[in-house]
């Protein structure tokens, strides 16, 4: 996660949506790290809250809402939300909902962009679907609904290549937009 924070940052100056963007890899770095302690589990959950709206937030910057899109994603959050029903303690499912439709609402705004900065979408959608999958991969295992060989190893290939991919289409769209890059700082 470094790197990537290192990458971003050596492109260009910083606007305010680049400074949104970093910001959703600052909130991962930190989620990563409690996730690695049981105490900061929490902190490290609102952690990553924080930097998928950060990441949503800019993918959603001048972008119409598109609804039919958010469909799948509704889907998605009906279909997890019942499997877990049961599965876990009551007082974990409001968290878990809610992490869900925050984890949802980037897939639905990464698929709803327009398409002609091609590359960028296609990056985009790309990485907000490994996020969604390592993400819901993660939920499984850790909540003991999941278990199988390699899944960490999964999780973290799926979830280190969902944040390169978003990164470069944050630097593709900014490449082939200069317009994002208004209100640049020095």
């Amino acid at each position: 996660m470094y790197s990537i924070c290192i990458y971003f940052l050596g492109h260009r100056g910083l606007s305010i949506l680049k400074v949104t963007f970093l910001s959703g890899l600052v909130f991962a770095l930190i989620g990563d790290y409690c996730l690695v302690y049981k105490h900061l589990y929490f902190l490290g959950i609102i952690s990553f809250i924080l930097s998928l709206s950060c990441y949503t937030l800019y993918f959603s910057v001048g972008q119409k809402l598109k609804i039919l899109y958010s469909i799948p994603f509704l889907i998605f959050i009906v279909c997890m939300y019942l499997y877990l029903n049961g599965r876990v303690t009551k007082n974990l499912l409001l968290p878990v909902f809610v992490y869900l439709v925050v984890l949802s609402s980037l897939g639905w705004r990464c698929f709803s962009r327009e398409r002609d900065y091609k590359q960028s979408y296609i990056y985009g959608s790309v990485g907000a679907i490994l996020i969604i999958f390592s993400d819901s991969l993660l939920a499984l295992v850790r909540l003991g609904t999941l278990d199988f060989m390699f899944a960490n190893q999964i999780i973290l290939g799926t979830y280190f290549f969902a944040q390169y991919s978003m990164t470069q289409a944050s630097q593709l769209e900014e490449t082939s937009h200069p317009h994002l890059a208004e209100g640049s700082y020095p």
